[in-house]
């Protein structure tokens, strides 16, 4: 660790002017070591301050580069630390950005460059140093970026080169018409660091056609590391903030970090008047960058700080911000950051500014949207609200830790607004599960943006409340709900049906495998239970066409314990079953084992697939928007005749009929009784379900499943049980998934460990095992974010 001796520095105080240049180039010349002073640098001392004057227009001046490893300047990180470090560059680093900038932009002393950042930091001082070094000219604007004054100059033909950030390109390629032609007069763009979209850069080729364009990655500590000559790129390789040139070195860190070594790092931080090194031993730098390489490109994943990880899916929040800003055809009005989030550990704060002119509702909408497309389906963890300004950077950076602060500020704010509101334990209820949110007595589970996730959470706190579910209560206002009366302690308390039915089925599954006689047929039940979830949950997302997301992420909860009790199987076995791994087994032979019933998982899939390719038409989609009851029944017609029809054809009997043509009639069955309405449609619904299980079953025990239910889900909202009860069956619902994975690996093992003559208390164990199972992962709290990262019930 080197002592660092400030009474050797000159301080320049932050002026964007050609004063300002011309003293920086000066103190190169003399030896001196120069610091940008910021109004916000306290406690560094220096020798000297130099104040220039202000004032912008041409600089003319011609700077060779010096190439040695002297002490050349002191930078402050402006950008969205709440605290400035002091990093020390050597004039080698500043030259051999500057060396490696010119060769990839070809530039030739006619340049004659706009520099529409403030010289001040380091991307404008870098141009600069960048243009004095081949003999052309700059020109500093007075009040910054100003799209009228680019216009004018273009028009003389002043200037042939422009450099800005993407945050200032945005004002231009919203409104493209303000360049027009002029765009081909420009020979030379550079881009900073920040993000900018595959779209954005196919923007920047057409608006500036005849421009070499390139951007450029980098740090303070690590000035423009990477290049993407931007102009000369086409396909998905837009996306990356190019590669390395020169001696220059990149790599990733075992954590995803990128890592950089080359002349051009910074020599160190000065801290507490000690210069301590960026690198290690091998001189590598690690950034606070996430990242990756591919075919030799840099792909840029944001700030390791900034990172927001929902349940799982990491999303860049300045990736996000843009194409938020795009799909509402905007530019640099909202901002995104991380928040806390107790259900999925992150959560998305989107501010808007107030002078916008946005819709909340419609920047909610967009976020949405945009989190779906990245397999992220959860609205009640989008917060949005109005702000006076968003916190930035000059150069236009958002400081995110600044705008978590602000939001933090306003949640307090609400919070003593709200408890005079608070006077009903249901709004109270809302409160517990859309926390921070603005909740008004006017609103709905549905408006509030309820998903599947906290929907059962929510149906305990109201069993609580009332002693029993309300029937359409996510379509209820708070205000009505808290008009309900609450029902007296009895000895029998109400849950809804489909949450009675799954628990019966469940255990009658486990029973089945445990050898207990009784009604087989109970996974009948849960294929009608899902399609009903399906309907109730994703309906929506369905009609607007947005099934494949859900289907990958529902896919994954399943296909990834299928696999792994599949390789357990198979390795106990000493057999590898291909069909079994690639599930389409159930399409050639009849494999049926206790260890898991694989069959149900291939079933249920391909099912979904072709429900997918369905819902995949568009003029299917706005039938089923216009009149969802008669899509529905039409459907359920149509898969019926297929499930009479196909045998015909195709005799199923040797597969045991475990295959989709069956099984989808039976889901969709479930899907039609979440959308009747009436008596009338209800007994219709009934009368085709009780005849279709004669029809599928015969007369057999395994009929009463379907029979039973379709009475149940039609005409019979909530079921009454024993109130001591209530906890179990509540977990038994939530842990369904989990017993139906878990239960035939336990009876195995309880096979092999201490047999059993009892297939009661086989049965019983079994349960208790499974529920144990998932009462651990639920205080891990894994069972939640996985449920929440793939927003799937069944």
């Amino acid at each position: 660790m080197e002592k660092f001796n400030t009474n050797e520095v000159i301080g320049i105080h932050q002026t964007n002017s050609v004063d300002f240049v011309k003293s920086v180039f000066q103190m190169y010349r003399s030896g001196k070591i120069l610091a940008i002073l910021k109004q916000s640098i306290t406690g560094f001392d220096v020798e000297q301050e130099i104040s220039p004057v202000p004032g912008g227009g041409w600089a003319d001046f011609r700077q060779d580069l010096i190439f040695d490893d002297r002490h050349a300047q002191i930078v402050f990180t402006s950008g969205t630390e709440s605290t400035p470090k002091a990093i020390l560059l050597s004039h080698r680093a500043l030259a051999d950005a500057v060396v490696r900038l010119n060769s990839i932009m070809r530039v030739d002393n006619t340049i004659r460059e706009y520099v529409g950042v403030p010289v001040t930091y380091s991307f404008g001082l870098g141009r600069c140093r960048a243009i004095a070094a081949i003999g052309g000219r700059c020109f500093i604007p007075d009040n910054g970026f100003d799209p009228a004054e680019l216009v004018r100059m273009l028009t003389a033909d002043e200037i042939n080169a422009i450099s800005a950030v993407p945050t200032l390109w945005r004002t231009l390629l919203t409104q493209p018409e303000i360049i027009g032609a002029l765009g081909k007069k420009v020979k030379w763009i550079e881009i900073g660091s920040q993000y900018m979209s595959r779209e954005e850069k196919e923007k920047m080729k057409r608006l500036f056609p005849n421009a070499i364009i390139v951007q450029h990655y980098g740090l303070t500590e690590a000035s423009r590391t990477s290049f993407l000559n931007i102009s000369e790129t086409t396909d998905d390789l837009l996306e990356s903030v190019g590669k390395t040139t020169g001696e220059v070195d990149v790599r990733i860190s075992s954590k995803g970090l990128i890592m950089i070594r080359g002349p051009h790092v910074a020599t160190g931080q000065i801290i507490d008047g000690q210069i301590r090194s960026l690198t290690d031993a091998d001189g590598w730098f690690t950034t606070g960058d996430f990242g990756r390489i591919e075919n030799s490109h840099i792909y840029y994943g944001g700030r390791a700080d900034d990172l927001i990880n929902c349940a799982g899916v990491k999303v860049n929040p300045e990736s996000l911000q843009e194409n938020i800003n795009r799909r509402l055809n905007v530019d640099n009005r909202i901002a995104v950051c991380r928040i806390n989030d107790d259900l999925r550990g992150d959560g998305f704060f989107i501010a808007v500014e107030k002078s916008g002119g946005l819709n909340t509702k419609s920047v909610m909408n967009a976020a949405f949207d945009e989190l779906i497309s990245l397999g992220v389906n959860a609205k009640s963890s989008i917060k949005v609200q109005e702000v006076e300004k968003i916190p930035r950077t000059d150069t236009g950076k958002v400081q995110r830790k600044e705008l978590s602060k602000l939001y933090l500020d306003i949640k307090y704010e609400k919070k003593e607004v709200s408890q005079s509101e608070k006077d009903t334990s249901v709004l109270d209820l809302y409160f517990s599960i859309f926390r921070d949110e603005n909740i008004k007595l006017d609103d709905t589970f549905d408006s509030l943006g309820g998903d599947s996730l906290n929907y059962v959470q929510m149906i305990v706190l109201l069993e609580k409340r009332f002693g029993y579910t309300p029937r359409d209560w996510d379509r209820m206002t708070i205000r009505s709900l808290q008009g309900i009366e609450r029902k007296k302690e009895t000895l029998f308390c109400w849950i809804e049906t489909t949450v009675f039915l799954r628990v019966i089925a469940i255990m009658a599954v486990v029973a089945t495998h445990s050898g207990v006689a009784v009604l087989g047929g109970g996974t009948l039940m849960l294929f009608a239970l899902i399609g009903y979830n399906m309907a109730r949950f994703k309906s929506a997302d369905f009609f607007a066409g947005k099934i494949w997301q859900w289907l990958k992420v529902y896919s994954i909860i399943i296909f990834i314990p299928y696999l792994l009790v599949a390789a357990l199987d198979q390795s106990w076995s000493r057999s590898f079953q291909p069909d079994v791994i690639l599930l389409y087994a159930n399409l050639v032979s009849a494999k049926i084992t206790v260890i898991f019933p694989y069959w149900f998982v291939q079933v249920l899939l391909q099912s979904l697939v072709l429900f997918g390719i369905m819902f995949s038409v568009p003029s299917l989609r706005t039938f089923a928007q216009k009149t969802p009851v008669v899509f529905s029944f039409t459907v359920l017609a149509f898969l019926i005749a297929v499930r009479v029809i196909y045998p015909f054809f195709w005799d199923t009997k040797y597969l045991n009929n475990l295959v989709p043509l069956r099984f989808m009639a039976i889901m969709w069955l479930g899907w039609c009784f979440y959308f009747v309405k009436g008596w009338q449609q209800r007994l219709l619904l009934c009368s085709i379900g009780v005849g279709f299980a004669f029809f599928d079953t015969g007369r057999s025990t395994i009929t009463t499943w379907l029979v039973l239910g379709s009475i149940f889900l039609a005409f019979v909202p909530h079921v009454p049980i024993p109130s001591f009860s209530k906890k179990t069956f509540n977990a038994i619902a939530a842990a369904t998934l989990y017993i139906f994975i878990c239960n035939g690996l336990i009876i195995v093992l309880l096979g092999h460990i201490v047999p059993f003559e009892s297939a009661f208390i086989v049965f019983c164990i079994t349960m208790l095992g499974c529920l144990s199972v998932w009462w651990t992962m639920e205080r891990l709290r894994l069972v939640t974010r996985m449920q929440a990262l793939l927003k799937v019930r069944t």
